[in-house]
């Protein structure tokens, strides 16, 4: 038989510029999927997409985060309407859920595009990947333009014609993409929009096979091209803002971060955790991100030259561990593997 506990529960109504509302939010306890289930009304401007913020207090004191949270709002964005629905999964036997109270809050999905991330100097993290960087290194990085989030299926279907992959949704970072991939991504795009491409083989920005020769790089053109290591963990840091956190954004991975600890072992819509201090959503966890550096320390031979060399990737994954996620870790995979934890986060001049 299944049992259902009530739950107190108070409602607070948050107005904004666009006058998004949450009302007659209700909630139960399901000893059988062990959640507490909750629904409410939303709404806002016609079609708008909102994410959901839900709190939970007792005795006044805040329940941590629940093991994870799933539904309208919360692991994508939704738009207004009656019968929302969401499900807090706690951890059975740690936490009792009769008499929490509960606030919700409806929040304007944050519009995608780039963030200007302001040149400056930083000490690189000394990286095993990169065997000449020695933690005191001090790294000049010029202002550049970063997305805001990770490569969209969306995104990646615009320029593409089509997106196979085994975690769909349009606002789900686009995994399972190669190295290669990305490169040929960023010039196609960069065309597309009527920018200079970045890449080139052999003098051709548009070759039949980037794997022919070694792919070359042009800094100073305005197309989309991947961030250098220095790039992205000085963007990942805060630049110039930066506060010296553990993690891209937080020294609390929960706040900033999906990963095995909270994400229910899946994908996650971008931008539903808390930003870094540029305001640039989940550097650390969801998904991985390319580099455009080679792994150094993975040159067997000094003469070895960078065709088919593993690539850094940085941020850390959805199907990581808490251990391997702070901003000194980063990893590396071979360029013409498309893995189901990697992404992209293109940048531009």
């Amino acid at each position: 038989m299944l049992k259902v506990f009530s739950i107190v529960v108070m409602l607070m109504i948050i107005t904004t510029i666009s006058a998004q509302t949450a009302s007659n939010l209700k909630s139960f306890y399901n000893t059988e999927s062990k959640a507490i289930e909750i629904t409410f009304d939303l709404s806002g401007t016609p079609n708008a997409k909102y994410l959901v913020k839900i709190e939970a207090t007792k005795d006044e004191k805040s329940i941590v985060n629940p093991s994870w949270m799933m539904g309208d709002g919360v692991s994508t964005f939704c738009t207004p309407g009656k019968g929302k629905k969401a499900n807090w999964f706690v951890e059975v036997g740690k936490i009792d859920p009769q008499g929490w109270q509960f606030t919700i809050k409806a929040i304007p999905y944050p519009k995608s595009g780039f963030v200007k991330v302001e040149g400056g100097s930083y000490v690189m993290f000394k990286h095993e990947s990169l065997p000449d960087t020695v933690g005191s290194k001090i790294t000049a990085v010029e202002s550049f333009f970063m997305a805001r989030y990770e490569l969209t299926q969306e995104e990646w279907v615009a320029v593409q014609g089509k997106s196979e992959t085994e975690y769909a949704g349009v606002n789900l970072p686009k995994l399972e993409i190669s190295w290669y991939e990305a490169i040929d991504y960023c010039n196609k795009r960069s065309i597309k929009e009527g920018l200079k491409p970045c890449y080139s083989i052999n003098g051709l920005v548009k070759p039949d096979n980037w794997r022919d020769a070694p792919v070359l790089c042009n800094f100073k053109a305005n197309g989309y091209r991947l961030p250098t290591l220095a790039e992205w963990e000085y963007a990942a840091r805060g630049g110039k803002n930066g506060k010296g956190y553990v993690y891209a954004g937080s020294d609390d991975l929960q706040s900033v971060a999906w990963y095995t600890e909270n994400d229910g072992y899946r994908l996650w819509a971008v931008g539903m955790k808390v930003p870094n201090e540029l305001g640039l959503y989940d550097l650390t966890g969801n998904a991985g991100e390319w580099c455009w550096d080679v792994c150094e320390s993975c040159r067997i031979d000094p003469k070895d030259g960078e065709l088919n060399l593993p690539r850094i990737v940085c941020g850390g994954d959805w199907f990581d561990a808490a251990n391997v996620l702070g901003l000194k870790s980063n990893s590396n995979e071979k360029p013409y593997v498309g893995s189901n934890t990697i992404g992209i986060r293109l940048v531009k001049r």
